[in-house]
């Protein structure tokens, strides 16, 4: 392989802090990048907090959950790319049962839901909820109100909907304002224009393409491969429009058998995996292509946190008794802020804020090297911050990755994990442009 990196380099340069609970991410279905499903055995423990600090809010970004393909045109892309061939006459028994597969998923799917939250998704976000709730409880347990801002995509209002219903459950002496607006997701997702972003790191990708190594696949898959790579468009594309197409089907169809994986070798996989990765992070993350620009899409998004997160201080500092386990917050009082979005919006701004794993620039091809999306950015992936206070008024704030605490390598942190507010204030406005 010229262009992608051993897998075994992957392993070596990613964050310790990632390789939790005995887990190596070798086997297939750790590999399905943004596709795989949350997986709860990564959350990780909870550090103390400094002595004094109690949780008094938290600021929240979740992508949807676990879904359904996000509509046909993504699962046909197969079937355009093989159908000629197979008309040709030069798709070999492994290529008809590829599309034979194809046909299968579709009847799936077509009961409309295409692009909508799967059973698993929603559970996803039912059990995310119910681990906030318990693991910082202070913050819910004596009432307020949580301003909920949701993507009015489908699955995000249907994540949106599972989270807070099992938020409610826990805590049902909460009051939730919800906004779902165009205008909400005008700033809450931001996507004008950033198509651009993943189709130049696809050129990236593709130019680095090692078509020697994929002869042996072309020679499984067709019964003429000189003759049948001509009516192909994209060799990169064929190979990432199965692979995604095929990282998804235990998100929804788990028990339909389909395994549309097994036709790569598991060196191939790893190689598609790989540069599938890299075109994530060129494509969404703080890239040396994209980055400057990609991720500040994201600014207004960011002054929006902290003019919440001031605004939830302020109201807290002002109830009687500040940081005393008695206090009773006013039902109007906000302590908490959820979003509901994508993980094209959560990518660039963990980057834009600087968090581990997203803070460096790196190029597209090779980004693997440090970047997995099977990790920091699967299905259901968030970002919670929790903000603490003291009998004196100080704020610290702590920042939760998918369960993970994590740190913005930037700033220095108060104790452990706990940041003060007034350093991450001023660190993110001075991020924006």
């Amino acid at each position: 392989m010229k262009a992608f990196g051993k897998f075994l380099l992957t392993l070596v340069l990613l964050p310790a802090s990632l390789l939790l609970q005995g887990q190596t991410f070798t086997s297939r279905d750790s590999l399905r990048g943004v596709y795989r499903h949350y997986d709860f055995s990564l959350e990780g423990p909870e550090t103390p907090a400094p002595k004094g600090y109690k949780p008094f809010y938290i600021s929240h970004y979740g992508r949807h959950g676990s879904r359904y393909p996000v509509d046909r045109d993504y699962l046909w892309n197969i079937v355009r790319t093989l159908q000629p061939v197979a008309d040709a006459g030069l798709l070999s028994e492994l290529g008809l049962g590829i599309l034979d597969d194809c046909h299968r998923l579709d009847s799936i799917c077509r009961a409309g839901v295409y692009g909508d939250l799967s059973e698993r998704g929603a559970l996803e976000h039912r059990t995310i909820a119910r681990n906030m709730a318990r693991r910082w409880k202070p913050v819910f347990s004596r009432g307020g109100r949580v301003d909920v801002l949701c993507s009015y995509v489908p699955r995000c209002i249907h994540s949106m909907e599972n989270f807070t219903s099992a938020l409610s459950e826990e805590c049902p002496r909460l009051r939730y304002s919800i906004d779902s607006s165009e205008a909400c997701y005008a700033y809450l997702v931001n996507n004008h224009s950033v198509k651009k972003a993943p189709a130049a790191a696809r050129l990236e990708v593709e130019a680095a393409w090692d078509d020697e190594f994929w002869q042996p696949f072309y020679r499984r898959l067709f019964t003429d491969p000189e003759k049948a790579l001509k009516l192909i468009r994209s060799r990169y594309l064929l190979c990432e429009f199965i692979y995604t197409n095929g990282s998804m089907v235990p998100l929804y169809a788990p028990d339909s058998g389909i395994d549309l994986m097994s036709v790569f070798t598991d060196e191939e996989f790893r190689t598609i995996y790989e540069a599938y990765n890299d075109k994530t992070w060129g494509g969404h993350c703080n890239s040396v292509a994209n980055g400057d620009w990609r991720i500040h899409r994201m600014d207004s998004l960011l002054v929006s946190y902290v003019a919440e997160a001031d605004a939830a201080i302020a109201a807290y500092r002002a109830a009687p008794g500040c940081g005393s386990p008695a206090r009773r917050m006013k039902e109007d009082a906000p302590v908490a802020t959820l979003r509901f979005g994508h993980d094209t919006s959560l990518m660039p701004l963990l980057s834009l804020m600087g968090a581990e794993g997203f803070h460096r620039q790196l190029p597209t091809v090779g980004a693997s090297a440090v970047f997995n999306s099977s990790i920091h950015m699967t299905m259901g992936a968030n970002l919670i911050m929790v903000f603490y206070s003291n009998r004196s008024g100080d704020v610290l704030v702590k920042f939760v990755h998918s369960g993970r605490e994590t740190s913005i390598p930037a700033l220095s942190p108060y104790e452990g994990p706990y940041y003060r507010w007034d350093d991450v204030r001023s660190w993110f406005l001075g991020r924006v442009q």
